[in-house]
């Protein structure tokens, strides 16, 4: 198994609260996204690599929010995801409504 690179997501704006792991084999792999505003650290860190794969663990923002940002800026992308999960990763406004709900 190749020896992960982690990426800083900068989570909520700060260096070192998050990451993302880049897995570098026969085939390009990134687990865990941050949140929508982490996918421009994470291309930046990543230049001239074509993902094969995102792997989310669990379907909260902080951990999955960017697999649509990502999943557009790699075309050809395949996102893994508990199948529970799958649809708040397609219309995540269910997550959204429980986050404002959980923190004002």
């Amino acid at each position: 198994m190749p020896n992960p690179t982690i990426i800083d997501t900068h989570q909520f704006g700060r260096v070192r609260a998050g990451a993302a792991y880049y897995l570098r084999g026969k085939r390009h792999a990134l687990i865990e996204t941050g949140t929508s505003l982490s996918a421009p650290h994470i291309v930046r860190a990543l230049p001239n690599v074509e993902l094969d794969y995102i792997f989310v663990t669990h379907v909260h923002l902080d951990h999955a929010g960017g697999a649509g940002e990502l999943a557009s800026r790699y075309q050809h992308v395949t996102v893994i995801v508990h199948p529970r999960g799958a649809k708040h990763l397609i219309d995540p406004t269910r997550l959204v409504q429980s986050v404002r709900q959980a923190t004002g």
